[in-house]
């Protein structure tokens, strides 16, 4: 067994080790855990990977131990189990975490995300450079939620050949400890920390940053100029280098080096202010500068307007250099830039960017760094290099100022046009195929992982446990470490991934809600309207998500709280208040209730039953498949099943985790032979089996409104030469909210009115009367030689109908089913009157030409 002695000679002595563990890197953790296990091997104890994975931490004192030539301490503290200061701890976790993340960034890229990018910066490019006085700066914004892969993507534009120059300025305190790539510290601290200076001093520190950044870019382009022939050899060698987030060191170089640069262009700005005083000599301007593009052509020019003399000279001055140094780097690396090409040749990123977002006394950062990137971009226009601020808040596309009214009266209205964002990442990329899942395996975590966003994968990757991406997953989810069912973002997030609920466009707050639930709640962008005010969003199909919400649902942290019902009240206050969009009422009342019943049920049903396999500890709880017989006795009634009805669907299962919504009607009328129609459904329902979801039809659909697909795994005890996708049937739902029964409804044939070919099994269909006084539930078992039919009669919303739902949920429930209020009615009709009167000329029927009918009813 090797000493201490020996552990240390083999690094190259004492002085050597001191040396690497001050760099604390891999090798200086790796050595950390040598010693570790050399400690605890005495003893007989291994060290274990949770060990390993804590060394760093342990770093610290092993340095110091070192230092003073003395390990007895060291070893006395790790022999007595003594654990590293928690916040070490911590932050060792997170060093971990972001070397595991790392690992994921060199998986190969999958989708075609990057492509398209490269196209839209093309573009930009293209239309910039034909009419730059149309546009105000070669600027865009990246606005996505987290884990859809920006920060991947804008790196994967170096194998398009272009010069990426990646700069994280995320918050340091951000509360995610899987938040990768890692901080820029030096550029971040320099644009986003001690923000309580005036507005011309972050200006001032905005041009000194550019300023260095530039010169540094021209240092170490042109000394790969010189060692490279071709501009794919110094693409290549700047992206091992810059891009390759796993190893830092060229990039803490690189940034050390804008550092100092900064802080000489800073105290040069300064020093142009104190001109003309007594004992100042002025600095000398940059050559070529005078002619440069003016500054301000627009009302957000104004921002920093009115400035005394000596603002104005400090101010000038860092324009000059600024241009100096981006024209410098431009011309000095030959090679590296082409004029009049179009293709993006150079993109610098600022990932991460909401910390600029945030709003001090007299000024918006982001407001402050675009006008010094619009000098920039006006300074070298016929070079395609671009900047992109990358961010999850939409308020990240507005980085112009917004326009001004001076206390002259003079409105400022600027006339310059800004790119829309870019937000098309893509979704399911590293998804399995659908002939690669076993449908018994459908809740394996590694199967459920891969759709959504390639977070979970990267997740996985990693190596993070199962717990810990769930953990994590919902942590993103409502933005917070514990869930807080009370705050209505949270649990608009909780419940909106799963059951579908939309935010209404128009109302006072929408936009608000919109924003921080993309910024902050994982909700995805879908488009930004060409003004940038409204944004589509939606919680797309997203199995791991729904898992990690439904894990917060039901999350027994304390006994006296009921999350389901305290988080259904809220979603029952932004209904009333039309936060939340009602669709019809019945729909959104009858998702909540058949999932969260559902919901009921896989539990009841796993905590009585074990799992049966070691397979089984690797499933996703709420995405396990569980009998259609203990679903529908938790739903209605264990009293309602018979023998037979058990005999009939014994060996069928239901295992949706959430709602999807049907943008057409579920018709496959693409085909007219019968066969390829029933095939084209089998394998429609055999996917949504597979992603473990049910389905809300369009609101044209004939017949019925939902659709949970079931499979027959029984059938795959006996494996034959069928396919998968012949094992598949439904539950079909049709959910009413009227004062009068649809029960009759259950004697049609269902697929036939919806023109569905029957698939030879056994299928069960709902009529849901939600509006109606509640009572018990009525089946019947129709059998014939084609098909066997459970037809189920649910009248109300209450405990007779659904007795496992307690009146705490069930009463929010028929809050959000009995839609506006009397007063609510009248209001929206008095105002549509209103409406009427705006709208003269509309058409040539008299309510749109004779005004005189236009005066209210007296009293209104």
């Amino acid at each position: 067994m090797l000493s201490f002695e020996d552990i240390i000679a083999a690094e190259g002595g004492l002085d050597e080790c001191i040396s690497m563990m001050n760099e604390n890197s891999d090798l200086a953790h790796s050595f950390t855990f040598r010693i570790l296990n050399r400690i605890l091997q005495p003893k007989g104890t291994e060290a274990s990977s949770e060990l390993q994975h804590e060394a760093p931490a342990y770093s610290a004192q092993l340095l110091e131990a070192l230092k003073g030539n003395n390990l007895n301490d060291f070893v006395d503290f790790v022999s007595h189990g003594s654990k590293p200061h928690e916040e070490i701890t911590r932050s060792a976790k997170k060093r971990r975490i972001a070397a595991d993340f790392a690992g994921s960034f060199r998986q190969p890229y999958v989708g075609p995300a990057a492509d398209m990018l490269f196209e839209y910066l093309w573009e930009l490019n293209f239309d910039f450079i034909a009419n730059p006085a149309r546009y105000y700066a070669k600027l865009c914004s990246i606005v996505q939620s987290s884990g859809t892969g920006k920060s991947r993507t804008i790196l994967q534009l170096k194998e398009k050949n272009v010069i990426v120059v990646y700069i994280n300025i995320r918050h340091s305190n951000e509360i995610s400890s899987e938040s990768y790539p890692l901080r820029d510290d030096i550029p971040a601290d320099i644009l986003t920390t001690d923000l309580g200076c005036s507005e011309g001093e972050y200006s001032d520190r905005c041009m000194a940053f550019l300023t260095g950044l530039f010169e540094v870019l021209e240092e170490w382009l042109g000394a790969l100029s010189k060692m490279h022939r071709s501009r794919d050899g110094i693409v290549k060698a700047w992206s091992d280098d810059m891009c390759n987030l796993t190893d830092q060191r060229s990039r803490s170089l690189f940034f050390a080096e804008v550092e100092k640069h900064y802080a000489l262009a800073f105290s040069e700005i300064k020093l142009a202010s104190m001109s003309g005083s007594e004992g100042v000599e002025a600095p000398v301007m940059p050559k070529g500068t005078a002619s440069a593009t003016p500054f301000a052509t627009s009302s957000s020019d104004e921002i920093l307007g009115g400035e005394d003399s000596k603002a104005s000279r400090r101010k000038e001055f860092g324009r000059s250099i600024m241009r100096a140094a981006y024209q410098d780097m431009l011309g000095t690396a030959g090679t590296v830039f082409v004029e009049q090409e179009t293709k993006p040749q150079m993109v610098i990123a600022f990932d991460g960017a909401h910390p600029l977002l945030v709003p001090q006394t007299h000024f918006l950062p982001l407001h402050i760094l675009s006008l010094a990137l619009r000098e920039v971009s006006r300074a070298g226009l016929s070079f395609p290099v671009c900047t992109i601020f990358a961010s999850t808040t939409p308020e990240a596309a507005d980085f112009v100022a917004p326009d001004q009214i001076h206390t002259s009266a003079r409105v400022f209205a600027s006339d310059n046009l800004l790119f829309p964002p870019y937000s098309n990442f893509g979704w399911d990329q590293r998804a399995p195929a659908l002939e690669d899942v076993k449908p018994n395996e459908v809740a394996r975590f590694n199967n459920i992982a891969g759709f959504g966003r390639p977070l979970w994968s990267s997740m996985v990757d990693a190596g993070l446990s199962q717990s810990e991406i769930l953990t994590m997953a919902g942590q993103k989810l409502t933005n917070s470490i514990q869930f807080d069912e009370k705050d209505r973002h949270q649990a608009l997030a909780v419940i909106g991934q799963r059951f579908l609920l939309d935010i209404c466009l128009g109302q006072y707050d929408s936009s608000e809600l919109l924003h921080t639930a993309v910024s902050s709640h994982l909700r995805v962008c879908l488009s930004t309207s060409e003004d940038r005010t409204l944004i589509e969003t939606a919680y797309p199909s997203e199995p791991l998500l729904s898992c990690a919400a439904a894990q917060l649902l039901y999350a027994d942290t304390d006994s006296k709280k009921n999350l389901v019902a305290d988080s259904l009240s809220v979603i029952k206050t932004a209904v009333s208040s039309q936060a939340v969009a009602r669709d019809d009422n019945e729909a959104s009342t009858s998702r909540l209730t058949f999932l969260l019943s559902k919901d009921q049920a896989v539990r009841m049903h796993f905590r009585d039953t074990p799992p049966d396999s070691s397979s089984a500890l690797d499933e996703l709880l709420d995405c396990k498949p569980i009998p259609v017989i203990v679903f529908l006795e938790c739903l209605f009634g264990n009293n309602k099943v018979t023998p037979r009805m058990k005999l009939v669907f014994e060996g069928w299962y239901i295992n949706f985790s959430h709602w999807i919504a049907a943008r057409k009607t579920i018709s496959f009328e693409e085909s007219s032979e019968v066969e390829e129609r029933k095939s084209l459904i089998q394998e429609w329902l055999l996917r949504n089996w597979t992603r473990t979801c049910a389905i809300q039809c369009a609101p044209l659909q004939s017949a019925f409104d939902k659709v949970i697909p079931m499979y027959h795994l029984q059938s795959l005890e006996n494996p034959g030469t069928t396919s998968f996708s012949e094992h598949v049937s439904f539950i079909l739902i049709s959910d009413k909210a009227k004062d009068e029964s649809s029960e009759s409804t259950l004697e049609e044939n269902w697929l036939d009115k919806a023109e569905l070919p029957s698939l030879g099994q056994p299928y069960i269909a709902i009529v849901a009367d939600l509006g109606l006084e509640h009572q018990q539930s009525a089946f019947t078992l129709k059998e014939t030689s084609a098909e066997a039919v459970l037809n189920i009669y649910a009248s109300g919303l209450g405990s007779d109908t659904y007795p496992q739902l307690s009146e705490s949920v069930i009463a929010p429930l028929r809050e959000i089913l009995r839609g506006p209020s009397e007063l609510d009615k009248a209001y929206l009709e008095r105002r549509t009157i209103f409406n009427k009167q705006l709208e003269y000329g509309g058409s040539l029927s008299d309510v749109d030409t004779k005004w005189e009918g236009n005066q209210l009813p007296i009293g209104v």
